[in-house]
Order: C-alpha cells, then structure tokens, then sequence
C-alpha cells in the first residue's frame, strides 16, 4: 500500500479488507493486501492486520474450508480453481502463523492479544488434525532457552499455557530435541534450568486434574504423568551432561534436592555431574553433599571415597559459606558409624579444631560440639584429649598440608587449640569447651542442628531419616581402607 495513505486510512483498510474477506473467500488481491498490511512499519497498523488474518483464518478453519492437516500441494493442472486457491491459502496460512508466533516471541508490543489469537488457532487447528498443533511453543521454547535476556511477560504466557499437559509434553519434545550433544553454547543455562523447573511445577498432582487443549484424542497414553516424568528425567540428565558456568552450577546444587533427584526415574545418573562438583571444590563440593548423601541413603549409591573426600573440604574458608551450617551437620550425620578408623576420626578432630581457632565466633559452637560428638562415639580418641600440650603447637607432628587423614600423623597429636580456645574473647566460647570437655565426658551427644542459626528444616529431617543407616554402619563400601 502506498506511503502517502495515512495510519489512520491503513487502519481503516485493514477493517474493510476483513469485512470483504469473509463475505468473499476466494479474492485473493483483498488478502493479499492485507497480509501486506501486516508487515507494515506502523505497529498499530500491523498489529490490526495481524488481528485481522487470525480472525479470517479462525473462520476459514473452523467452517472446514481450510484444513490444516493437508500439507501436500495439489497440482494446478489437475485440479480445480477452488483446490487451487485452497492450497495456496494453506501455504499463507502456514507463513502467517510462523510470522504470528514470531512476533509473540520478539516484542511486547501486544504480546497477550497476539498470544490469544494464537492459542484460539492452535485449538482450532488441533480440533481438526487431532494432534496438539506446536507451532506456538516451539517458538517460545526456542526464545525461551535462547541466550537472549527472557521477557517476564512471554514467561508469564508460556507459564499459562502450561496448564495444559499436552503442551507440557509438546514442550518437553521441543526441549530435548534441543539440547543435543555439543550444543550448549547456543544456549543459556539459567533460561533452560528456569524453564524445566516451571514445566515441573506445572505437572498436574492427579491425571484427574489434568487438562488438554486437545480434548477427546483417544492417543493419550504418552500424557500419563509418569511418561512426562520420564521425559524430565531424559532432559535433566542431557542438561547436566553440559558445561555449565559456575553461576549455573550453584543454582543447579541449590534445586538438586527438592527439585531434580525427585523428578528423576534413575538418580544414580547424577552421580557423574555430583562428583564433578565435589571435586571441584569450595561452594559447589559443599552443596553436592547433600545431595549425594540422599543418593547414598535412599538409592544405596556407592561412593568410595566420601571420607577422604570430607576431609578435603574442612578448611577455614568453610566457616563463611553460606552453607557451612548444612554441611555441618551433614559431616555429624555421615561420621554417626562407630566403625570408622580411629586415625580417620583422629584427622577429622585435628582438622576441626585447627579450623576453630580461625573461626568467627558464630561459627566456633557447632564445630566444638562435632569434636565433642567424635569422642563419644570413638572413646579411643579422648587420648587426644589428655595428652600434655605444653610442647605444642611448636612440636605438632600433625601435617595439615597433607590431604590423606591416614598421613596426616593426627592420631599422634593432641588438641592443643582447644586448651587456647577456653581463653577466647568470647565467653560463650569458652563456656561450651569448659562444659564438653570437662572430665569425665558424657555419653550423650548433642544436636549440631541446634547449635546452628536458622536450623534447616529439611536438613533436620534429612538427618533423621538416614542417621540410623549411618550409625548401624550399614554403607560400609564407604569405610576407609
């Protein structure tokens, strides 16, 4: 349409070529123009036009004149006029709503209105194929994972859609058959771990509440709750194989949990993207602990080295994380066995005790009562404890360089930092060492939860659930050699 029209006279166009089209499906030009009008400059104008198309070609699916399932070109020389505008008006069809879903995905400029004409397309066109129509959430799937910055207001939509299983499974498809094997740069990690966990969050708790834009489709049966889980589990396990940036990582940890090691048919997949972060230490080794913990509790995974491994970790710097409350108490929980090798324990009480002397006070409570629980349980330690310190800290033969508790020459040492604690400036400090280790010990042990700011709840009962599995030693692949 000419320049010299106004925004005004083109909107007015836009109403009249609707109107013609409707009372004459066959005139080409009057579509035409309007799909010309659509790719106009003018948003408002080409948002009409937009609006516009969708209604006509509502209209058109829905009276049968357009049939969606037909994909095959009929020839123009065997078939008649009408055959031949039919075909062609598919093939306009087919452009419009991918130059529709298009739009929804890269502007906000009317995204919800837009949105809705499309889902009324995607259920008139799935009514009469019989099969959800995914030209929609393939696009915003694909927009949605992409390294662009996610718009809230598509996230919101997709997030409506949702509520229908046969786009969460549609949008499942989509995903997988994106994440393949060495394509993770193309992606943002964080846009991708966002949306598995929303579709998670969307999975209908009973099939009776499920919902479908495809309603009566006699082949549901890949729409069953478990079938999706399956189909979770499948992405999940392709995601983590990625190499995520260290952000990412941590945000994973954080959800593995509550969020991932529930949703997946076979969690001991994780252990290779578990032990990846334990090795690679500081926050990310702190978070996989937990989750590997639950693996070995729940789904008996083997994992020879988590002693070893444990004593890695202790270190000062553990005492500012943001996690080292949970792994505190992880560490009392998987040290509960009475079995383990008296210079392990040894190592574990040296290094601790060499850690609290370096602590903020805040942190020094729970790592006093560790020590104290160490010794209740292995009574052949509290040598460590009644050894002379006048010789020390100068003639220590502790090795705190060495990272295996059995060359770490603890059990020839004694706790010499606790003696320096009871004259820490902190009197609740020195109060708590005068109270756990003043002779003779107790029995009992102590809760490391409640020496800990803001207790976990879910760490508590994490801790309940398996500590009787760690005290009867029953994971003993795990005892040090």
């Amino acid at each position: 349409m000419s320049d010299t029209y106004t925004a005004s006279d083109k909107l007015t166009c836009v109403v009249e070529l609707e109107a013609s089209i409707l009372a004459d499906k066959l005139n080409k030009d009057n579509i035409n123009n309007l799909i010309e009008l659509s790719n106009c400059q003018d948003g408002e104008v080409r948002f009409a036009a937009q609006q516009a198309l969708g209604r006509v070609f509502l209209k058109c699916i829905n009276s049968g004149f357009l049939n969606p399932r037909k994909t095959s070109l009929v020839s123009g020389e065997e078939s008649t006029p009408e055959a031949q505008f039919q075909t062609w008006i598919l093939e306009v069809y087919f452009s419009y709503r991918s130059k529709l879903a298009n739009s929804i995905c890269q502007s906000d400029d009317h995204i919800a209105d837009l949105h809705d004409t499309a889902i009324q397309l995607v259920r008139s066109e799935s009514a009469v194929t019989g099969n959800l129509s995914s030209f929609l959430t393939d696009k915003i799937v694909s927009r949605l994972i992409s390294n662009k910055p996610n718009t809230e207001p598509l996230f919101q939509l997709f997030e409506n859609d949702l509520q229908f299983c046969d786009v969460i499974y549609c949008s499942l498809c989509t995903l997988r058959r994106s994440l393949t094997p060495g394509r993770g740069d193309k992606y943002s990690h964080k846009n991708i771990l966002q949306l598995i966990l929303s579709i998670q969050n969307h999975l209908p708790k009973k099939t009776t509440d499920s919902k479908y834009i495809v309603s009566g489709n006699p082949d549901t049966k890949h729409l069953e709750k478990k079938d999706i889980l399956k189909l979770i589990s499948k992405i999940w396990v392709q995601f983590l194989g990625y190499d995520m940036t260290h952000e990412t990582q941590m945000l994973v940890l954080r959800v593995m949990d509550t969020e991932i090691l529930p949703s997946l048919t076979e969690p001991r997949l994780l252990l290779d993207f578990l032990t990846r972060s334990l090795d690679a230490g500081g926050e990310l080794s702190i978070l996989s602990l937990k989750s590997l913990v639950i693996l070995i509790h729940q789904h008996k995974l083997e994992y020879p080295h988590l002693y070893t491994k444990i004593y890695s970790l202790l270190s000062p710097a553990l005492t500012y994380s943001e996690d080292y409350g949970d792994f505190l108490a992880l560490f009392d929980l998987v040290t509960t066995s009475t079995h383990l090798p008296q210079y392990l324990v040894a190592a574990y009480m040296k290094r601790l005790a060499s850690i609290a002397l370096q602590a903020p006070a805040r942190s020094i409570r729970p790592i006093l009562v560790i020590i104290s629980n160490l010794v209740t349980r292995h009574p052949n330690c509290y040598v460590m404890l009644s050894r002379p310190t006048g010789v020390y800290p100068d003639k220590d033969p502790y090795r705190p360089e060495e990272q295996d508790p059995l060359k770490s020459n603890a059990i020839d040492s004694c706790l010499w930092e606790l003696e320096t604690l009871k004259h820490h400036y902190c009197p609740e400090t020195a109060g708590l060492i005068s109270k756990l280790f003043k002779p003779p010990l107790k029995k009992k042990e102590r809760s490391v939860t409640s020496y800990i700011g803001d207790n976990d709840k879910t760490m508590e009962k994490l801790i309940k659930q398996c500590q009787a599995d760690f005290e009867n030693d029953k994971y003993s692949f795990i005892k040090p050699d």
